[in-house]
């Protein structure tokens, strides 16, 4: 049944609220060029914001430290606009508008020409920070290859925005509640660090030292590498692969026989490979990396390398697959499994070498082909190597799952915590009556219980499985519709 009292409360809380574009409540200040010569000064006037500087800011939003620094004089030179404190800046061109990221200048500071900057003059600039990560100017982007957006396009959203007096509230509320969701994400990003640093310690462990502890042991003669079972040989990786093997092999295929297509961005720092994009032999002839099932993909290039992109394939279309040219391919000879070399180009060693052995420009840097073939490893017989390859796989398959829940729990509290703003933001909640809720006095010998939707007696603690589906419910109550307004979905 609808409560008509607080339906109609609510209407006429919304009625209060100022219509218009964006543009109406504030400016918005351009970037200017950052010639290279004038970059590197860490002593100037103010901070000189690019688009990187953006990563390094807190969740809270605020930013104020700038590789870069300028000057007044430079600042004339350059026809430079100085942002005053309070401005919100964005990126608004390439792949760093669609991260939708904001920050909130803490002190007067100048940008380069891919921010745009709005300056609100109605309200409360917290409450406008919050507003505008909910404005996805992906959709706004130009077509082309470089999305971007202009000021005229931002400037038009259309907007509701409450009094001064209500802004206020709906920002301490949004400081309150994201405060806590961001320590939890914090704490689970924490456990992930930790799982994969595990992961990581678990197979450089076993590729070098075996599975039993009672082996007796030997020298290596590798100062990076210290004692290894006796049993085991050291020796070159080259004798146990073909690095790169040639596409001459396939040319009995036809032409028009479909394969695997594997881009860079299809294989993860997990060793999983998304095995669904589909070519033909012949539009992959020419410029691509060839590899077959049962090959281990190494990515070559930074920073690709260093992330620990490699991959065993398996289950290739017609076992044939097609790449990208900053792989290298590995393939195992008789002496070696291929599940135990794609642990070996997945260990610590391996990667921390490798990096140091990279040649290139910055930037571009690659893995050459005479690290892979002369790299020193302990190698056992290859039934252990089957063995390990085996205690490996189910071990590693354990950890990833406990990775990939966490990962999920994050992902749910993120979009949580994008929808609790949205809704705090447009009107769909009443702050007011939550907040009034969390300024009670405290009890005598009680703890503070902050006020929080899914928080029993109020009291912070890591959300249960029922907690993060309820999440989860309201991320997908509240959503946008075909005109690119929120709304939000309830049940009466």
């Amino acid at each position: 049944m609808i409560n008509t009292s607080n339906t109609s409360r609510h209407t006429n809380r919304l009625e209060k609220w100022k219509k218009g574009a964006l543009k109406r409540f504030g400016y918005f200040i351009s970037g200017t060029g950052f010639p290279h010569e004038y970059q590197g000064v860490t002593d100037g006037d103010f901070p000189f914001y690019k688009v990187d500087d953006m990563n390094s800011s807190g969740s809270d939003g605020f930013i104020s430290v700038a590789t870069n620094t300028i000057d007044q004089k430079t600042v004339k030179q350059l026809g430079a606009k100085i942002a005053p404190r309070g401005t919100i800046i964005f990126p608004k061109v390439g792949a760093a508008l669609l991260s939708n990221k904001r920050r909130v200048l803490q002190i007067p500071g100048v940008f380069d020409n891919n921010i745009l900057g709005f300056v609100p003059t109605y309200g409360d600039v917290r409450y406008w920070y919050y507003l505008l990560l909910t404005i996805d100017l992906g959709r706004l982007c130009n077509p082309g290859p470089v999305p971007s957006v202009n000021e005229s396009q931002v400037g038009s959203i259309p907007l509701t925005i409450p009094p001064e007096s209500e802004q206020k509230l709906i920002a301490a509320f949004l400081d309150q509640q994201t405060a806590k969701l961001d320590q939890l994400i914090e704490k689970k990003k924490r456990l992930v660090d930790l799982l994969q640093e595990k992961r990581q310690a678990l197979i450089t462990h076993v590729v070098t030292k075996g599975l039993d502890p009672n082996f007796p042991m030997k020298d290596s003669g590798i100062d990076w590498l210290g004692e290894v079972p006796a049993h085991w040989i050291v020796s070159r990786l080259k004798p146990f692969i073909i690095l790169n093997p040639s596409k001459q092999e396939i040319s009995k295929f036809s032409l028009d026989t479909e394969v695997t297509f594997v881009p860079m961005e299809a294989v993860n720092e997990s060793g999983i490979v998304d095995y669904s994009r589909i070519k033909i032999i012949s539009e992959c002839m020419a410029g691509y990396t060839y590899f077959r099932d049962g090959d281990v993909l190494l990515a070559k290039i930074t920073p690709c390398f260093e992330n620990g992109k490699a991959a065993l394939v398996d289950g290739l279309n017609n076992g044939i697959g097609f790449g990208s040219t900053e792989f290298h391919v590995l393939r195992a000879n008789s002496n070696i499994d291929s599940h135990y070399l794609a642990y070996i180009v997945q260990s610590d060693p391996f990667r921390k070498l490798g990096e140091a052995s990279m040649i290139g420009a910055a930037g571009q840097k690659r893995v050459p082909e005479s690290f892979i073939l002369n790299f020193k490893q302990a190698f056992p017989p290859i039934d252990e190597q089957v063995e390990i390859a085996n205690f490996l796989d189910r071990e590693i398959s354990n950890i990833d799952k406990i990775i990939n829940k966490l990962n999920q729990q994050i992902t749910i509290i993120q979009e949580y915590r994008q929808a609790l703003i949205t809704a705090a933001v447009t009107g769909q909640i009443d702050v007011r009556e939550k907040l009034a809720v969390s300024a009670d006095p405290t009890p005598a010998g009680k703890e503070e219980r902050p006020c929080h939707p899914y928080i029993p007696n109020g009291r912070w603690r890591t959300p249960s499985r029922r907690t993060l589906s309820n999440m989860e419910a309201m991320r997908k109550a509240i959503r946008p519709n075909t005109t690119g307004n929120w709304r939000c979905s309830r049940r009466r």
